[in-house]
C-alpha cells in the first residue's frame, strides 16, 4: 500500500470515529446543550432556550447586570448569561421592584426560575440563539453579591480595556464569548487527537516528570530549590529523556500533552510555560511520522472546524533551500506572493562590464544576491500615513532597523536615496582600490547596477526594491532580513486594501532538508564555529551520510542536508521531528516527535493575534501571572527553609 493510500485510509477512518465521538458534542454545542445541565441546580444553559421550550418551566443560573426598568408598562427586564450565552426575563415590576433596585452595574451570580413563552413579533431579535422566546420570571434568588466587576463581559472587551489589565482580572476576562470559544475548542481539539492516536493508532499516554535535574544545554531553566541543603530541581524543558526510555522499555508508541517550561525572554508566540503535543515512536522512517502527523492534524481540524480550507493529503513538501531562496524564511507563509529573486546575473554581469573575474559565487567579490519587489509601495505608505500615522511611523522606524541589521539596500522613486544606497551596497562588495579605477567611466556602476535590477525586476514607479548580498556562510541571514521586509510588507499591503488573505485558509506543508550544520563567525576572535542546526544527534540525510565521515571544509558543511522537518501553516511552525543517530552500531531504532506546540496551532484556529488568547492563565510580556502576583518574594524564614540568601546586587526587580 502506497504512502497515498495509507494517509487516505487513516484519515477515513478517523472521519468515521470523529463522526461518534464528536457529533453529539457538536449538536450540543449547536442546538441542545442538556449535557452541560447535567448534576447541576439548572435545567438548561443560558445559551440554549428556543420555541421549541415555550411553556416549559426553567431554572438558569448565571451572571447578571442592571435590569432596564419599564415603569409606563409596569414590567422590567432582566438580562442572565454564562458561558453559553444569555436570555432574556421579564417580570412583574411592582413584585420585583425592591430586588431589582438593589441590583447595580455589578454582575451579581442569580439562580432565575420562570416559564418560556414567545416574544412579541415586534421584539424578536434574530441575532441571538434565544431572541424568539423570553422567560416569564417566578422566582428570582442571588446566590452571591459582586463588589468589583472591571469591564462587562456580555459581549466583546472594549479596545480601551489594556492587556495590563486583561491579565490582572483574568476570571472576568475569561467570561468573554470569544475566551469561552477559544478553551472549549481547544479541549474539543485535545480530546479529538487523543481519540486518534490511542483508540485508532495503538498509542499509549504516559506522564513523564516536570520535576527534572539541571541540563547544560539548551534554553534557561526555571530552577526549584528543595528543602536538602544545596539540591536544587530544574522544571523539564521537554520530556526528551524521559519518552527515549520508554522507548527503551517496549512503550513504542507514546504521547502525551506535556507541560514545558523556558526561562527565555518572551513574544507574542512564546510562554514561559507551554504545553505540547510530544509524540514518540520506534521502528519509524521520516514518511511514516509525516504521514500520521498529517492525518492527525487534517482529521482534527476538518472536523472542529470545517469552516477552515485545508489542502488535501498529502501535505506540500518545501526544501529548507527553496522555502529561504523564494520566501526568506523557513516557515513560510505562502497565501500571498512577493516572492524574493535571484539577481546573481546582473551582479556578473556588473563585474563583467569592470573586466572582473568574480569567482564562485558565494565569494567576496561574487556574493549571493537577491531582491524583494513590493509593487504599488509608496502609494500604500501614502495610504497609511493619511490613516494611520502612528502606525506609518511603525512600519518606517521597522524598515529602517531591518535594512541596518541585514545591511539591505533600497531602490525608490527618490533618485537620491536610491543612488546613496546602492553605492554603499556597492562598496560593501568591491574593494575602494578597485572601484577608484572605474570610477570614471560612463555609466557609472550605480547606473549600471540600477537598469540591470530594473530590467530583471519589471520595476515601475511607486515600487519598492528591498536588496541584499551576502557571502556564503551568511547567506541565510540575509535570505531572513528579505523575508521579514516581505512579511512587513504583506502587513502594509493589507492595512491599506491593497491585499486580501483568506484567513479561513489553511496552507499546511512540510519543509524538509534542513542544513545539518550552520556557520557561526567568533568577531573577537576571527574564526568560525560549526554548530547543529537543531541538535547532535539528528542524523544526515542518506546521501549525506559518507561525507558527514570524512573531513569537511566550511563550504561543505553548510551544504549537508540533516533528517529533520517541520510543520508549517501560514507562516507558523506548528512543530518539527528528525530522524536520530541512535546507535553506534547503526541498530534501525529511529525515534522522532512532532507538534512540539500544541498552544501555537490552537491559535491558528482560533485565529488569535496571541497565544494569551487561547490560554486560561497565561503569562504577561515579562513572564509574570498579573492576577496572582507570581513569581513572588520569599520571607526570611522561607528563603532559610530551603537554604537561600538573597545578596544586595541581585535584588528583585519586580514592580
Amino acid at each position: 500500500m502506497t504512502l497515498r493510500a495509507t494517509i487516505t485510509k487513516a484519515a477515513r477512518v478517523f472521519q468515521i470515529h470523529a463522526r461518534r465521538c464528536c457529533s453529539s458534542d457538536g449538536a450540543a454545542a449547536r442546538n441542545n446543550q442538556s449535557s452541560f445541565s447535567s448534576f447541576s441546580l439548572r435545567t438548561h444553559t443560558c445559551g440554549e432556550l428556543c420555541r421549541d421550550h415555550v411553556g416549559e418551566t426553567v431554572e438558569l443560573c448565571g451572571w447578571t447586570g442592571r435590569p432596564r426598568l419599564q415603569p409606563a408598562h409596569g414590567f422590567a427586564f432582566l438580562r442572565v448569561h454564562d458561558a453559553a450565552g444569555a436570555t432574556q426575563f421579564v417580570c412583574e415590576l411592582d413584585r420585583w421592584r425592591d430586588l431589582l433596585d438593589s441590583f447595580s452595574g455589578n454582575e451579581r451570580v442569580v439562580k432565575v426560575s420562570g416559564v418560556v413563552r414567545p416574544r412579541p413579533t415586534e421584539a424578536v431579535n434574530t441575532t441571538t440563539p434565544t431572541g424568539e422566546i423570553e422567560v416569564e420570571m417566578t422566582s428570582l434568588e442571588v446566590i452571591n453579591e459582586s463588589s468589583h466587576h472591571p469591564f462587562s463581559t456580555f459581549g466583546r472587551v472594549e479596545k480601551s480595556v489594556s492587556l495590563q489589565h486583561q491579565l490582572r482580572e483574568r476570571p472576568h476576562f475569561l467570561r468573554l464569548p470569544q475566551m469561552q470559544r477559544n478553551l472549549r475548542l481547544r479541549s474539543r481539539v485535545a480530546m479529538a487527537m487523543r481519540e486518534f492516536l490511542v483508540h485508532r493508532h495503538g498509542f499509549l499516554e504516559v506522564e513523564t516528570p516536570t520535576l527534572f535535574r539541571r541540563t547544560p544545554e539548551g534554553a534557561q531553566e526555571f530552577i526549584v530549590p528543595t528543602r536538602t541543603h544545596g539540591k536544587f530541581f530544574s522544571l523539564a524543558q521537554s520530556p526528551q529523556q524521559f519518552k527515549q526510555l520508554l522507548m527503551v522499555a517496549g512503550f513504542d508508541r507514546y504521547f502525551q500533552f506535556a507541560r514545558c517550561y523556558r526561562d527565555e525572554d518572551l513574544r507574542s508566540d512564546r510562554q514561559p510555560e507551554f504545553t505540547q503535543l510530544d509524540l514518540e515512536m520506534a521502528f519509524v522512517d521520516q514518511d511514516c511520522i509525516m504521514g500520521l502527523t498529517e492525518a492527525l492534524v487534517h482529521s482534527t481540524v476538518s472536523f472542529l472546524c470545517p469552516q477552515f480550507s485545508i489542502p488535501p493529503l498529502p501535505f506540500q513538501r518545501m526544501e529548507y533551500r527553496h522555502a529561504m531562496e523564494t520566501y526568506g524564511s523557513d516557515k513560510p507563509d505562502t497565501r500571498y506572493g512577493l516572492h524574493l529573486q535571484s539577481l546573481s546575473l546582473v551582479w556578473r554581469e556588473l563585474l563583467r562590464d569592470m573586466g572582473v573575474e568574480g569567482g564562485e559565487e558565494g565569494s567576496a567579490l561574487n556574493p549571493h544576491f537577491f531582491a524583494l519587489k513590493i509593487p504599488g509601495w509608496h502609494q500604500a505608505i501614502e495610504e497609511l500615513e493619511k490613516k494611520d500615522r502612528g502606525k506609518a511611523g511603525e512600519v518606517d522606524k521597522r524598515a529602517r532597523e531591518l535594512c541596518h541589521a541585514h545591511s539591505l539596500a533600497t531602490m525608490t522613486t527618490n533618485e537620491g536615496e536610491s543612488r546613496e544606497s546602492l553605492e554603499k551596497l556597492i562598496s560593501s562588495r568591491i574593494p575602494s582600490a578597485l572601484l577608484s579605477i572605474f570610477s570614471n567611466i560612463s555609466p557609472s556602476l550605480v547606473e549600471r547596477l540600477s537598469d540591470g535590477v530594473r530590467e530583471e525586476l519589471s520595476y515601475q514607479d511607486g515600487d519598492l526594491c528591498v536588496l541584499g548580498t551576502s557571502e556564503k556562510p551568511h547567506r541565510d541571514k540575509m535570505l531572513t532580513g528579505l523575508g521579514n521586509y516581505r512579511g512587513l510588507a504583506a502587513n502594509v499591503l493589507q492595512l491599506t486594501n491593497r491585499m486580501e488573505l483568506d484567513s479561513e485558509s489553511l496552507n499546511f506543508l512540510w519543509v524538509t532538508d534542513f542544513p545539518l550544520f550552520c556557520v557561526e563567525q567568533d568577531k573577537k576572535r576571527g574564526v568560525y564555529r560549526v554548530l547543529s542546526t537543531h541538535h547532535p544527534f539528528t542524523a544526515p540525510a542518506d546521501d549525506d551520510s559518507e561525507t558527514v565521515a570524512g573531513k569537511l571544509g566550511l563550504d561543505q558543511l553548510n551544504e549537508v542536508k540533516a533528517q529533520h522537518y517541520d510543520l508549517v501553516v501560514n507562516g507558523v511552525e506548528l512543530g518539527g521531528g528528525s530522524i536520530r543517530i541512535h546507535d553506534p552500531l547503526l541498530q534501525e531504532h529511529v525515534l522522532t516527535n512532532i507538534l512540539n506546540v500544541f498552544d501555537r496551532l490552537m491559535a491558528v484556529l482560533c485565529q488569535a493575534t496571541s497565544l494569551r488568547d487561547v490560554l486560561a492563565f497565561p503569562k504577561s510580556f515579562y513572564g509574570r501571572d498579573l492576577f496572582t502576583g507570581a513569581p513572588s518574594e520569599l520571607s526570611p524564614r522561607q528563603l532559610a527553609q530551603y537554604h537561600l540568601r538573597l545578596y544586595d546586587n541581585h535584588q528583585s526587580d519586580i514592580d
